[in-house]
């Protein structure tokens, strides 16, 4: 009895799951698409239709970077494509331009952007909208643009670390 007394605190703090961070890029469907295979988004007064199925995701995302957001209180990311995603950025922004694409960022919705041009250099930004656990999220399943991969599994460490941190500070504020 004692012995399942002293097991079930530390079951309890082991549950604390982490949540997985999550990088998708969704584009503006051309006509005729099929209804369920879109999400309506309203831009400025405009509804646009954009596809459920993501063009770009996580895997596809080599490395990142972040940087304040133009409304001083959240950040953006600039994401770097891995090759193979980043030819596949170069045919399809060449294929939709004048079309809207759009990123979510662990179930955030960042403003849609008018693909005006083909994006040869493979890299997609998100302009804001990204909370400092974002960022801790992002930092456990990305490397920073330009860090070596030991540099990289520290301060993935760090990140887990600072993520259960806010997840409980979270959790006491709204109890």
């Amino acid at each position: 009895m004692r012995l399942i007394l002293f097991f079930i605190p530390l079951f309890l703090i082991s549950c604390t799951k982490i949540p997985t961070s999550q990088v998708t890029f969704h584009t503006q469907t051309p006509p005729g698409e099929l209804k369920n295979t879109v999400f309506s988004y309203t831009h400025n007064g405009r509804t646009l239709n954009m596809r459920k199925m993501p063009d770009f995701v996580t895997s596809d995302i080599e490395s990142y970077r972040t940087f304040p957001a133009d409304d001083g209180v959240t950040y953006g990311a600039r994401f770097v494509l891995k090759n193979t995603a980043a030819k596949r950025l170069i045919h399809f922004s060449t294929e939709r331009q004048g079309s809207y694409m759009m990123s979510v960022v662990n179930d955030k919705v960042s403003e849609p952007l008018v693909i005006d041009k083909p994006l040869t250099d493979g890299i997609l930004i998100t302009w804001g909208n990204l909370t400092l656990r974002d960022i801790h999220a992002l930092d456990i399943v990305l490397p920073r643009t330009s860090e070596d991969e030991k540099a990289w599994k520290k301060r993935s460490k760090e990140a887990k670390k600072a993520l259960k941190a806010a997840i409980k500070r979270e959790k006491k504020k709204e109890s």
